[in-house]
């Protein structure tokens, strides 16, 4: 039999059993019974003084009532939160077009005209000149288009309807044809808002209008190699 050193083994329990070593043990035992306790405690506590060891607890039941108070203010702005959004998403379905109804951006889109209504009237300024400006260069003579490049060197010349003849006279030559006469192939240039119209029947003056500067800016910025190609 091994001899046991019965001197260093009281000395192991009586550190073992020692206060630090049972104060721990003590506190884990405490939190493990009294967990539910410490927690509801934790919960109430509004006030505190660590190194003065003062606090403040509510009641239980107020913080019941409180709990409850607090989630009720919660559904409260939950709702009110998602009034607030529907109410953003544009108006509502019953209240578009028919045109509208059945696209699924248009109160989307409705709503971005609304908050941005400069900006709307920039685009659409934008779009419906680029649209003009496609439309006419597809109708435009390529005669047509020269004698509009001529004016634009003259921005702020009259022109008499002789003057402008000399391009007449080219498209019927490129053409052919002669049916065609002088005047409907300068009118056309006005109905479409490119020339300027001044004068008395039978002595008119003409001039390039601002819309007709910026068409031909237009084609030529979007047609470089090309605007200046049209036939006839």
């Amino acid at each position: 039999m091994c001899n046991a050193n019965w001197e260093l083994i009281l000395e192991y329990l009586k550190v073992l059993f020692s206060w630090p070593p049972m104060a721990v043990v003590f506190c884990v035992l405490l939190v493990s019974i009294f967990r539910a306790a410490i927690e509801n405690l934790i919960q109430r506590l509004t006030e505190g003084d660590i190194f003065g060891q003062k606090f403040k607890a509510v009641p239980p039941q107020a913080l019941d009532v409180d709990l409850s108070s607090g989630i009720e203010q919660l559904s409260e702005k939950a709702v009110e939160s998602d009034s607030q959004a529907g109410s953003s998403q544009g108006p509502a379905l019953e209240e578009l077009p028919v045109e509208l109804r059945g696209d699924p951006n248009a109160a989307t889109a409705i709503e971005y005209v609304k908050k941005n209504p400069v900006q709307m009237v920039v685009d659409y300024k934008r779009l419906t000149t680029a649209y003009n400006n496609e439309r006419l260069f597809g109708r435009l003579w390529g005669s047509q288009i020269r004698l509009l490049e001529h004016l634009a060197k003259y921005p702020d010349g009259w022109f008499t309807l002789p003057q402008l003849g000399f391009f007449h006279a080219e498209h019927q030559r490129l053409v052919g044809r002669t049916d065609y006469q002088l005047a409907p192939f300068i009118d056309f240039l006005v109905s479409a808002g490119v020339l300027e119209v001044s004068g008395t029947e039978g002595a008119h003056h003409y001039k390039i209008t601002q819309a007709g500067v910026e068409f031909l800016s237009y084609i030529k910025a979007n047609y470089p190699n090309d605007w200046d190609k049209r036939y006839y």
